[in-house]
């Protein structure tokens, strides 16, 4: 009976994903909207940072969520970051150092410039332990076409990568000590076709690159980064990864079937490295969806049901967020297909809260924010 009873306690708890369900929405002229964690006393604080753009002012301002009304709010303290004269192109969050950074590009219509910022919360004064700090720019790039940035580990080393699709090449940056004082100094230029979209993965660079082209960079010896394995993929548009249960995972979003007799007007391939702790390693192709008119896809793992989703945002308006699920030897499945959501959404990001134990998708459209929480219950 002990027993028993124990089995069941224990099983109330084990948490499992019920099903999504949107919120409400929030309103304004957005870009994009990523999060960022900032290590404040005496708790850490979990921001939203969103990229304003009305078409007179952009701007990036910030929010923090309610959980007694289940919304985001103006985050009071947080005073958004703006330039009269400059125009705020790009925002992203990035990882350097073990610390989370916000990057902002400009563009300076006067200069015909682009300035590319990398910015972290000013030191703490002491003298008025009370005033929140703000985010100043703590490494700088000028260049004359927009750029891109990523982060990564080279070895030891952290490191950032810059790189426009309009240009070939991809310039690495990393962290030198000099002086009790960080620098980023230029590490090595590596030789590739104009590069769309690149991503770090469990210590390799994964990028897609112009004329079709999935390569896979890892660190040499010699602290130089070399190219290990190059895909040929058909019509490419994005590209997701992820590690999970020490198997690592590439997803590819084409816009055109293999077959033009098909039905379906887009595919996603699948690509799995079963071995990542070998260093000569590679990735086989491992699955094909067929989708319709896929636009964006990206990997999640649910953090509390340690479930690898796979979220795909289409062109059809009547079907616009297809999810998939990996179920192990059976792939990935469709696990669920929106049919009352109506969204002109360009663009979505997988927003993480509560130390990731709350998984929400932003779906961002011209005039408002679309919310679909993953809800998570107990058995």
């Amino acid at each position: 009976m002990v027993g028993q009873s124990l089995v069941e306690t224990l099983s109330t708890k084990t948490p499992y994903l019920s099903h999504y369900q949107p919120i409400k929405p929030l309103p304004g002229y957005f870009r994009s909207v990523v999060t960022i964690t900032l290590p404040l006393s005496p708790m850490p604080i979990e921001l939203l940072a969103v990229h304003v753009d009305d078409g007179n002012r952009t701007a990036v301002e910030f929010y923090r969520w309610n959980k007694k009304d289940s919304q985001f709010h103006i985050a009071k303290g947080f005073p958004p970051i703006t330039y009269p004269t400059l125009q705020i192109t790009k925002t992203k969050r990035i990882v350097l150092g073990g610390v989370q950074n916000l990057f902002v590009e400009y563009y300076d219509h006067s200069r015909h410039l682009y300035r590319q910022s990398i910015l972290d919360l000013e030191a703490p004064d002491f003298t008025a332990p009370k005033k929140t700090p703000k985010f100043t720019s703590i490494y700088e790039f000028n260049s004359s076409l927009p750029r891109d940035i990523v982060a990564l580990k080279v070895l030891d080393l952290d490191c950032v990568g810059l790189y426009s699709p309009h240009i070939d090449g991809l310039n690495v940056y990393c962290l030198q000590l000099e002086n009790l004082v960080y620098y980023l100094k230029f590490h090595q230029l590596l030789t590739t076709p104009a590069v769309k979209q690149a991503l770090h993965l469990d210590g390799r660079l994964i990028l897609l690159s112009r004329d079709s082209l999935l390569q896979v960079w890892r660190p040499r010896a010699d602290y130089k980064l070399g190219l290990l394995q190059l895909i040929k993929i058909a019509h490419p548009t994005s590209l997701t990864v992820a590690k999970f249960e020490q198997q690592l995972f590439i997803a590819i979003n084409s816009d055109q079937a293999l077959t033009e007799a098909s039905a379906h007007h887009g595919s996603i391939e699948i690509w799995r490295d079963l071995r990542p702790q070998h260093h000569n390693s590679t990735f086989t192709k491992y699955q094909t969806i067929l989708t319709k008119m896929p636009k964006q896809i990206q990997f999640s793992v649910l953090a509390t049901t340690s479930e690898l989703m796979l979220y795909t945002l289409t062109e059809n308006p009547f079907h616009p967020l297809v999810i998939y699920r990996y179920e192990g030897v059976a792939g990935f499945r469709e696990y669920l297909t929106s049919n009352a959501l109506r969204t002109s959404s360009k663009r979505f990001t997988v927003v993480k809260l509560d130390r990731k134990q709350r998984e929400l998708l932003a779906l961002v459209s011209d005039r408002e924010v679309t919310w679909i929480e993953a809800v998570i219950k107990r058995r």
